[in-house]
């Protein structure tokens, strides 16, 4: 094991939101599909990020989970009594593909699930 190794709360924060574009970057590929659909594809399980998923992202790509999160953490970041209204006017900033909404031009919005959903997966 390890030695524990005191780390700052920006450091543990950091350490989270990789966490998190991580995880959204390794669930790209199966995001909208059906768990049968993922076992199928998937019989051990998703071990790699490969991209791919509804929209074609390439790998490593976030989905819209990581920017929604970032909107949040955002709206911490800036001083306001409202924390909860600022995070929802930079989600919706973000809809609407405003400054700093779009980290990779790429990038798919919600509205296009609709169109996702009727994506085979594969």
């Amino acid at each position: 094991m390890l030695p524990a190794v005191e780390l700052s709360r920006r450091d543990r924060v950091a350490g989270a939101l990789l966490g998190v574009h991580t995880g959204d970057a390794l669930g790209s590929a199966v995001e909208f599909s059906s768990w049968a659909d993922i076992r199928d594809r998937y019989p051990d399980g998703v071990r790699d990020i490969v991209g791919g998923g509804p929209f074609a992202w390439p790998p490593g790509h976030a989905t819209d989970d990581t920017d929604l999160t970032r909107a949040v953490l955002l709206a911490y970041l800036t001083p306001t009594d409202d924390v909860v209204r600022t995070a929802a006017d930079n989600m919706v900033a973000w809809l609407n593909g405003g400054p700093g909404a779009r980290l990779q031009p790429a990038r798919r919005r919600p509205r296009d699930r609709r169109r996702a959903a009727a994506v085979p997966a594969g």
